[in-house]
């Protein structure tokens, strides 16, 4: 999958990232699937940045990067999967579901 979707602060994401909060706010959990699956096919993966955890859901923990600003105004950015706790949780929470859990503040705590 080449498309990544970013999470958490507005400010540490990368530059060019296409961003919607909520991009399709009448559209059934569902269907963020179908959308993933056409930024894969027709353009060849996009960078995406949203607030929306039923989107997050329909991507690998690899492809979800956490994103926050630490002290000194510089964008840190991990992917789920590095955080401490996923292997313990994978299994039990969605991407999603964990990232809206343990949110940002994660990344900050061995920089």
């Amino acid at each position: 999958m080449k498309t990544k979707c970013y999470v958490g602060e507005w400010n540490a994401r990368p530059i060019g990232c296409a961003c919607d909060p909520n991009p399709f706010p009448t559209a059934h959990p569902r269907d963020f699937a179908e959308c993933v699956k056409k930024w894969e096919e027709e353009y060849n993966g996009v960078d995406i940045w949203t607030n929306n955890i039923c989107l997050v859901n329909h991507f690998p923990p690899e492809n979800v990067v956490v994103c926050i600003i630490d002290k000194n105004g510089k964008p840190q950015q991990k992917t789920l999967d590095q955080h401490p706790k996923w292997e313990k949780w994978k299994y039990e929470f969605s991407c999603g579901e964990f990232w809206s859990m343990y949110g940002e503040g994660w990344i900050l705590e061995n920089v």
